[in-house]
């Protein structure tokens, strides 16, 4: 059977030459009902306890015995009764906010717990509590950073696209490494490290909070990072977004363009170690969800590309001839 709070304090006090600080516990008591009611409250508190997670972890013998050693090195005997008769109470109270403040924490922690999506090799995709639909792609990670309640918060280190479901009384907020992405309800895609940031938005408005300006991006345009800063384009190329739709559109793209946005959306390596000229051959295809080897082999018709594979996720160039 579990002890109440003020048996533990008498069992301490009896322990102690009990008879002089139980009476001033007592005395306590009977002169005020206001103490005795905070006697009451803080059993009851101490009984209904047994659902917390982390009271175990509080110590209480340790934490009396700290109180005592307090005591005998700073008061003298009379000073003593007051410590016993005002201090307790002022240690109940702690006691209480103590109790009370982690009840709400366990009960909040209840009801929302951070979320983290990582992909590795694989893209995923999901819907928020808010109804909003997060394609999250390779090699990203996606934090949600409260429940949605009164803000809408979460962190991208990666790429992914946002459906963001409208909400005019709380703004959806994307903290990447270096900038602020502010919407109400839009879609767009991100694509944000410590060195890059690549932001379409297909639909809606969207705020750019960097460290020295906020810049207002609207469909069907495009705001990149270069050298440090953030120019503001129309959307000319969709393959940035390929990862999601599958689609590579070229038309009239330089070869060593052609060759970089390979790269990016099979995640491979493909290097060029004779340091051929690719900027003077000019591609105009499409590939749909068409596999590398099979893109591999639509540039050797194209521009007499040929290409070997070194490693499981490395090419290397060994000729071109540009027709």
């Amino acid at each position: 059977m579990k002890k109440s709070i003020t048996d533990i304090i008498t069992q301490f006090l009896l322990s102690k030459e009990g008879k002089q600080e139980l009476d001033g516990l007592k005395n306590m008591e009977s002169e005020s009902t206001q103490n005795l009611e905070l006697l009451t409250d803080l059993d009851n508190l101490w009984k209904n306890s047994s659902d917390m997670t982390d009271y175990h972890q509080f110590d209480t013998e340790q934490q009396w015995s700290k109180f005592e050693q307090t005591v005998t090195q700073k008061a003298t005997q009379s000073q003593y009764k007051q410590y016993a008769t005002y201090g307790i109470a002022g240690l109940l109270l702690l006691s209480i906010a103590w109790f009370g403040s982690k009840y709400l924490t366990d009960q909040s922690s209840d009801e929302f717990r951070p979320m983290v999506y990582q992909s590795e090799q694989e893209k995923k995709e999901f819907k928020l509590n808010d109804h909003s639909i997060i394609a999250l792609n390779a090699e990203s990670q996606l934090s949600v950073l409260s429940d949605f309640t009164m803000v809408r918060d979460v962190s991208l280190t990666g790429q992914a696209y946002f459906d963001i479901e409208r909400d005019e009384e709380r703004p959806f907020e994307i903290h990447t490494p270096n900038e602020i992405v502010r919407v109400l309800g839009t879609s767009f895609d991100i694509k944000a490290t410590d060195s890059i940031f690549d932001l379409h938005v297909t639909s809606g408005k969207v705020e750019v909070m960097t460290k020295s300006r906020t810049i207002e991006v609207t469909a069907n345009k495009r705001l990149v990072k270069i050298n440090g800063d953030y120019a503001l384009v129309a959307i000319t190329d969709e393959s940035p977004m390929s990862w999601r739709t599958g689609l590579l559109i070229f038309e009239n793209t330089a070869l060593s363009k052609v060759v970089n946005t390979l790269e990016d959306h099979y995640k491979v390596t493909i290097s060029n170690p004779k340091q051929i000229s690719l900027s003077n051959c000019a591609i105009h295809t499409t590939f749909d969800n068409e596999s590398l080897d099979e893109v591999f082999e639509e540039l050797k018709l194209i521009a007499n590309l040929e290409v070997i594979k070194t490693a499981q996720h490395s090419y290397q160039i060994q000729s071109v001839k540009c027709k």
